[in-house]
């Protein structure tokens, strides 16, 4: 990313340094936010009960957050907007979606008030800043998001051009990230395989390659165990 000219004080811990032309303002003043109108309504009872097409959004920790598909919706956007969950395991996760969907309890929506906020760079922006508040609640208090904590945080206005090229330059580092991530872990798997092996080896037949081994009956040992001696 490209470095800006000059830069300030942002006066929050965790932000530090930000462009100096960056203009500090309430996050209220940029996004609204609600409850599913219909939250109650979506218990697992009824999801079962009411196959379709369309998701429901909650707050379990399962299946990407989706309670399950039913056959209404109750919002429609054409552009993607913000999940947070409220309560529970999963407290302060925020999700982009659009399109067709319901939200079942524990959730919220965030909304651009106008054209004027990226949902893709606040998408990003929020993770740290959730982030970094689940990190100074008390390890005994369940974390939670209320609106009221939502109308007291700070975010920072500049043009949505420079919102967009950030937001795209996270997705392509993240998704760099990402695969590099899974790659190791793939890497992890195939070492914890070929330790399992080793050890099997060891165990089972010594580190004589020229030992006389007799089969073990025992499926776990493989092919065979060394011999007893005399």
């Amino acid at each position: 990313m490209q470095q800006y000219e000059r830069y300030k004080d942002s006066g929050v811990e965790w932000i530090g340094k930000i462009p100096e032309a960056w203009e500090e303002i309430k996050l209220k003043h940029l996004f609204r936010w609600e409850k599913g109108s219909n939250a109650a309504t979506y218990t697992n009872d009824y999801v079962a009960e009411n196959k379709g097409d369309f998701p429901v959004f909650s707050g379990q920790t399962e299946k990407d957050g989706i309670l399950g598909f039913i056959n209404t919706y109750d919002y429609d956007f054409d552009k993607e907007v913000l999940i947070v969950t409220t309560v529970g395991a999963k407290a302060m996760s925020i999700k982009k979606v659009f399109g067709k969907f319901s939200l079942s309890q524990n959730c919220a929506l965030i909304i651009p008030k106008d054209n004027k906020s990226s949902s893709l760079y606040f998408f990003y922006y929020l993770q740290r800043l959730f982030a970094y508040e689940k990190s100074i609640i008390s390890l005994i208090m369940q974390p939670s998001l209320r609106f009221e904590d939502l109308n007291l945080y700070t975010a920072y206005r500049f043009s949505t051009e420079q919102q967009i090229a950030i937001a795209n330059y996270l997705d392509c580092k993240t998704a760099e990230i990402d695969e590099l991530i899974a790659q190791k872990e793939q890497l992890l798997e195939l070492y914890e395989e070929e330790k399992a092996a080793t050890i099997n080896q060891a165990v089972t037949k010594g580190i004589d390659p020229d030992v006389r081994m007799q089969d073990s009956g025992l499926d776990w040992l493989g092919g065979g165990v060394l011999r007893g001696g005399n």
